[in-house]
């Protein structure tokens, strides 16, 4: 009975990580988008995103683990996740040479 007790904290404290971490992808990606006197704060939030998004990957690798989820749901959440950061690392390379403008 403990164990799966533990079992069930474990999952819904890997959900609620999961929940808050992509919560702070957008909110930080736009928090600053607005102002362009700002960019270069702007860049700080989209590293921190960068990090939000390595946090994900975490938590999904902990859940395969665990089998939480299956190797199919992983590899999807994976790949997105990747693209994210791709997407992040992009805007943070333009958003540096478009600096000087």
């Amino acid at each position: 009975m403990f164990f799966l007790s533990k079992f069930k904290l474990m999952i819904a404290l890997t959900n609620i990580s999961i929940f808050f971490t992509l919560v702070s992808l957008p909110i930080n990606t736009i928090l600053f988008f607005a102002d362009l006197e700002l960019k270069e704060l702007f860049i700080r939030f989209l590293k921190i995103s960068l990090g939000s998004v390595k946090e994900c990957i975490v938590c999904i690798t902990i859940a395969k683990n665990q089998t939480f989820i299956t190797e199919k749901e992983y590899q999807k959440m994976r790949k997105e996740l990747t693209e994210i950061s791709k997407m992040l690392n992009s805007l943070i390379k333009y958003l540096r040479t478009s600096t000087n403008d």
